[in-house]
């Protein structure tokens, strides 16, 4: 038997590369189940605006502002590598002041080996962030909105 799970958030917010690069703009814990079977990203944003390579605007072409999840340290960030690994979900379009709506899904059985064996070692009480990311100085990561649906195998 499977159950559905949402979670989101819908407030502005900018990350850049110095202002908030650890701060989950969201957070969800993961409830009792045996593990997670589906996750739908669904987020709402769009970078600066502007670059210096016009040949890219439009596309997401050395974009570098970016979406993240991860699990969130609960011991003060010592745990192991593998606790702290981020997976990249979608990239802004390069260069486009527009909000552009993103559709993420991951499936524990379709998903890339590294994101299938991260989505089963989820477990029960785990808190995971979703991170809005930028790079260099002047990019910046203009977020709107991030909602998330967990399927679970309980």
């Amino acid at each position: 038997m499977s159950e559905d799970h949402s979670y989101s958030k819908l407030e502005n917010a900018e990350y850049d590369q110095h202002r908030r690069p650890d701060e989950a703009y969201l957070t969800f814990t993961i409830p009792q189940c045996r593990h997670v079977r589906h996750i739908t990203f669904d987020i709402s944003s769009h970078d600066q605006g502007w670059s210096n390579y016009r040949h890219q605007w439009g596309t997401y072409e050395d974009s570098h502002t970016w979406f993240e999840v991860g699990v969130v340290p609960t011991d003060g960030g010592n745990g192991s590598p593998a606790d702290t690994t981020r997976h990249v979900i979608q990239r802004n379009v390069h260069a486009r002041r527009q909000t552009t709506n993103h559709i993420v899904s991951w499936d524990d059985e379709t998903a890339s080996t590294e994101v299938s064996e991260w989505m089963k070692a989820l477990k029960p009480g785990t808190t995971v962030g979703v991170f809005a990311r930028a790079l260099y100085p002047g990019w910046v990561n203009h977020v709107e909105r991030v909602a998330v649906r967990l399927e679970t195998l309980v």
